[in-house]
């Protein structure tokens, strides 16, 4: 994954990325909100030294890309799916005749516990630089 984006702030050796809008978003417009022009932060590892208003291309290893996203989308929702059937199978042995509610809040504490774990397990992510992007081109200078 390659993107372009414009150097806002340099932490040490991470840098954040001001991107725009990708093509490939259609009309979601989603990244617009709480913004006027429909830009997108990340941070990136700044292996190149760029500094503050360079105009960078930054990129991440797809099997690492689908790595975070499993860990972010699958993990959960994996979790989430055992815990209901573990209940699931547990209320079916007691004599509880509505089971939706408890069903649903084990899904709703179960896909919680999981977001809370990967937020409390971020600092790592951020630290092993595994699934962060790097600068790999500075392509103008600010």
């Amino acid at each position: 994954m390659y993107r372009v984006g414009e150097v806002v702030k340099i932490e040490g050796d991470m840098a954040q990325i001001k991107l725009t809008r990708h093509s490939a978003c259609g009309k979601c417009k989603a990244c617009k909100i709480g913004e006027d022009d429909g830009s997108v932060y990340t941070d990136a590892y700044n292996s190149m030294h760029a500094k503050e208003g360079d105009h960078v291309e930054i990129s991440m290893d797809e099997g690492d890309l689908l790595g975070a996203a499993a860990i972010l989308y699958g993990f959960p929702l994996i979790t989430m799916l055992i815990c209901v059937f573990i209940v699931n199978w547990m209320l079916g042995k007691s004599e509880i005749v509505n089971h939706e509610v408890i069903l649903g809040a084990t899904a709703l504490i179960s896909l919680a516990a999981t977001f809370t774990i990967i937020k409390a397990k971020n600092g790592e992510f951020k630290r092993s630089k595994k699934y962060l992007p790097e600068i790999t081109k500075i392509i103008s200078k600010g």
